[in-house]
């Protein structure tokens, strides 16, 4: 699976946990969460890389695990819960997919079996069925609001027309 490129950031919470720094160690500890996302677990050497030295108010957000490597714990959680969401939604694909090709399957034994498989198209788009074995029913590409606008403009016409006889009736009764 590729890396994930990007996490969760919760913008209360930052604010609130970073509130009392500098904007320069607010500036080295999002980079550190950054890094730590690309990188995993970061060296020592890592963290002053970007600190240049020993910053309590930094350093203090990162735990140290059993190989001396740091992490930020939150991120750490936030980074595997996504992981954790991404592997389901992947395994919910694939067992629609396998679901789908065994239909699939399941199509192609009866394939000659016109009753058992229904006609799709028959040339009249109303004995289209809306749902088939919870596939997409692809539709011939063809006008079908051609006769609706045509029928559409004609009854508009008539309307208008109705209503000018109307209109005139009326005048001629003021006339009157």
């Amino acid at each position: 699976m590729s890396k994930d490129p990007a996490f969760l950031f919760y913008s209360s919470d930052f604010l609130t946990g970073t509130m009392l720094m500098t904007d320069e160690q607010v500036g080295k500890y999002i980079r550190l969460l950054c890094l730590q996302h690309q990188l995993g677990r970061l060296r020592e050497k890592d963290m002053l890389k970007i600190c240049e030295e020993f910053d309590e108010d930094i350093w203090e957000k990162f735990e140290q695990d059993e190989d001396g490597y740091y992490y930020n714990a939150r991120l750490d959680e936030e980074t595997n819960k996504r992981k954790r969401h991404s592997e389901l939604q992947k395994s919910n694909v694939e067992k629609r997919w396998n679901k789908r090709r065994s239909t699939e399957d399941v199509q192609s034994v009866h394939e000659n079996d016109t009753n058992s498989i229904p006609k799709l198209y028959d040339g009249n788009t109303n004995s289209i069925p809306k749902r088939y074995d919870g596939n997409t029913v692809v539709l011939p590409l063809e006008n079908e609001n051609e006769n609706t606008i045509t029928s559409n403009i004609n009854t508009n016409t008539n309307n208008i027309n109705t209503n000018t006889n109307n209109i005139n009736t009326s005048t001629n009764n003021i006339n009157t």
